[in-house]
């Protein structure tokens, strides 16, 4: 999923570069349609294992099915340019998803895909500096 984050990433801002307020019909066609195979596939493959990274694997899977447009808003939306690695953004996502009762989810799981996606971990870092503290 981080690969194809990233390569849908690289996608909208080619086009954003390239002056288009949209990808091209068949290329968001392909990466949606491989983005929702692949959360699909996570679900299944956790879905009848018990241990705690199978709960894990099977929220964060969810997730992905349930907030596509929202995780996908940069690829469907170029011209936005909301795919960043802006420091102050995500310590605020970390309060919204602490105050929101998703801080084991986001401290764990999505700490790791977007610092993979994003190619850096000072996710945790800016966080503990700003003293905000997500369940692991």
């Amino acid at each position: 999923m981080a690969a194809l984050l990233t390569e849908a990433r690289d996608a909208a801002s080619a086009a954003r570069l390239a002056g288009q307020s949209a990808l091209n019909a068949a290329v968001l066609e392909d990466l949606v349609t491989r983005y929702r195979a692949l959360a699909a596939d996570g679900l299944a493959a956790n879905l009848y294992r018990r241990t705690a990274t199978a709960k894990d694997a099977r929220r964060i899977a969810r997730r992905f099915l349930a907030f596509e447009d929202l995780i996908l808003r940069f690829a469907t939306r170029p011209d936005l340019d909301i795919f960043t690695n802006d420091l102050a953004s995500h310590c605020t996502s970390w309060v919204r998803s602490a105050v929101s009762g998703f801080s084991r989810w986001s401290g764990r799981v999505a700490g790791v895909v977007l610092s993979i996606a994003c190619g850096t971990d000072i996710f945790r870092q800016r966080a503990a500096e700003a003293g905000v503290v997500a369940a692991s």
